[in-house]
């Protein structure tokens, strides 16, 4: 966890300093509106349970960032970056 820096490929879903129970009303949420029939319907829905998660991570990891920033150049470099990541 020493190189964690965003989280976006870590291996587990849920990161040691995030809430399961958050992503767990997250999942319940969208089992409850999508649900599902079958195993490839929930795996869609885990899938989308996963990437929302995820993007709010990166959401968060942004504004930290931003935070961060002293100069212009500086965000300009954080959103180079993030862009990258997300685009991995």
């Amino acid at each position: 966890m020493n190189a964690l820096r965003h989280g976006l490929r870590a291996r587990s879903v849920v990161l040691r300093d995030e809430d399961q129970e958050e992503f767990d009303q997250l999942h319940a949420g969208l089992q409850n509106l999508y649900q599902p029939r079958n195993a490839a319907e929930q795996h869609l829905v885990d899938q989308a349970v996963i990437a929302q998660w995820k993007l709010a991570r990166a959401e968060a990891f942004e504004s930290a960032c931003d935070a961060k920033a002293k100069t212009p150049a500086a965000r300009a470099a954080n959103l180079g970056r993030m862009s990258q990541i997300q685009c991995r």
